[in-house]
């Protein structure tokens, strides 16, 4: 007797993966970018507190966007702690930024990164 195959398994979960992630919401580039910069600010600046930080786009009674928009969050992600450091960077991010909502347009905050 031969083992089962595994691929009709795989290609069921191939095909159910995005409908799965499409009902969920998925991931958005903000949200993603948003944490990967939230870890390097954690990782490069002394006392950060992520917890202030919110990386969550949702809807509901108005729209929430992540604190650091893609071009923030990249910035941040592409230069080294002393930078971060140097060009206030750090201390900017420690200020609380906030959330970022919308009632038709979008509120914005001072920028992070330089």
């Amino acid at each position: 007797m031969s083992p089962p195959r595994p691929w009709p398994a795989l290609l069921v979960a191939a095909l159910l993966l995005p409908l799965i992630s499409r009902c969920s919401g998925g991931w958005r580039q903000d949200e993603l970018e948003c944490e990967q910069a939230a870890n390097q600010l954690l990782k490069c600046c002394p006392g950060f507190d992520p917890s202030t930080l919110s990386c969550s786009y949702s809807t509901g009674c108005g729209t929430s966007y992540p604190a650091l928009t893609v071009a923030e969050s990249e910035c941040i992600d592409n230069e080294s702690c002393e930078t971060l450091v140097a060009t206030g960077v750090c201390a900017r991010a420690s200020d609380s930024l906030p959330i970022q909502t919308t009632d038709g347009g979008l509120t914005e905050h001072p920028g992070v990164c330089p």
